[in-house]
């Protein structure tokens, strides 16, 4: 018959998660009881970088707006998309929502309850965007706090669906468990480690592409 893939958090067996677990990790013959998630499949971790990028992305935003966080309160009532209070709440509100649903996506816990609050994060800002752009509101993105200061385009949308297409998957692919499959307690040491080296260098090509395009925009708008 099949057997259960067992995990072991702090010492005890998570026997609930097992049907989820042979769904990354393949069954090997018996006698391959050793193999547990060190045979762990490429989708498993693709589920890994793509949740800590995503994360790691979502806590450089919140530390920069809580930098700064009245401007951000007084940019995001620029957008005119709610009314003036509910944008205040939102504005104050929003950096430690995203502070919160990034640290669960790095560590791995709650997935698919902070994916569903990151695609619920990344709508409302293609939302906002849009609106502005289909306007033609004079307003800046505060996406990153004052990091980027250029007036919002359809570029800003293109960075948004970056992160919304993967958050989506990753909602698919999640499951409820507190402690994901794919958590710092359930992954091999060394894949983890390279899984979390990659996802820093991808979360630094997104914000010099983002930083850069907001230079190169701002420079040709004052020219």
């Amino acid at each position: 018959g099949c057997r259960l893939l067992k995990m072991t958090v702090t010492g005890r067996a998570m026997a609930p998660y097992a049907g989820h677990e042979r769904r990354w990790a393949g069954e090997g013959p018996v006698g391959t009881e050793g193999r547990g998630m060190s045979g762990i499949e490429v989708g498993a971790q693709a589920q890994v970088i793509v949740r800590a990028s995503i994360g790691l992305v979502f806590v450089c935003s919140a530390i920069a707006k809580l930098r700064a966080p009245a401007a951000f309160v007084r940019g995001v009532v620029e957008f005119h998309v709610l009314p003036p209070s509910l944008a205040r709440v939102y504005g104050w509100s929003l950096p430690v929502i995203e502070l919160g649903t990034g640290l669960l996506l790095v560590f791995g816990l709650y997935i698919r309850i902070a994916a569903f609050t990151s695609v619920l994060l990344l709508s409302s800002f293609a939302t906002a965007m849009l609106a502005a752009v289909l306007n033609r509101r004079e307003t800046t993105c505060h996406c990153f706090g004052d990091m980027v200061r250029s007036r919002v385009g359809f570029h800003n949308l293109v960075e948004d669906l970056v992160l919304l297409i993967p958050s989506l998957w990753l909602l698919l692919e999640s499951n409820w468990a507190f402690v994901g499959t794919t958590s710092l307690s359930s992954v091999d040491t060394s894949l983890l480690v390279a899984d979390y080296l990659i996802s820093v260098f991808l979360v630094v090509l997104y914000l010099f592409f983002v930083v850069a395009f907001d230079i190169l925009r701002r420079a040709y708008q004052s020219g």
